[in-house]
């Protein structure tokens, strides 16, 4: 399922669980912003992994379902965000999160 692109993103996609955004910022800017939406979401942070071009975040929601976030620099101003919530996926709360982040950058 592919849906119009917000300002700011190339592209949405929800595809075998993950759901899928090209985000027009930098991957700083985007780690950042997915750290605070965590914190607002008030889910368990589990870990944080960094490299120089990758970012990986790992959680857990209140109702004990894994999260996984991660961030990938496709250029300076251009980074490409999967998110999963749960083992199969989870497109409702996907999206939520997704919406968080946009609201902290």
């Amino acid at each position: 399922m592919v849906s119009p692109g917000a300002a700011g993103t190339s592209s949405i996609a929800f595809v075998t669980g993950e759901l899928r955004s090209t985000e027009d910022v930098s991957l700083g800017e985007l780690d950042g912003a997915c750290n605070a939406a965590i914190e607002r979401l008030a889910y368990e942070e589990l870990g944080i992994s960094r490299e120089a071009d990758r970012v990986r975040f790992r959680a857990r929601t209140a109702g004990g379902e894994p999260v996984d976030i991660r961030l990938f620099a496709r250029g300076p101003q251009r980074t490409e965000l999967t998110i999963r919530i749960g083992l199969l996926g989870d497109e409702t709360t996907s999206r939520l999160v997704l919406e968080e982040i946009r609201q902290s950058l």
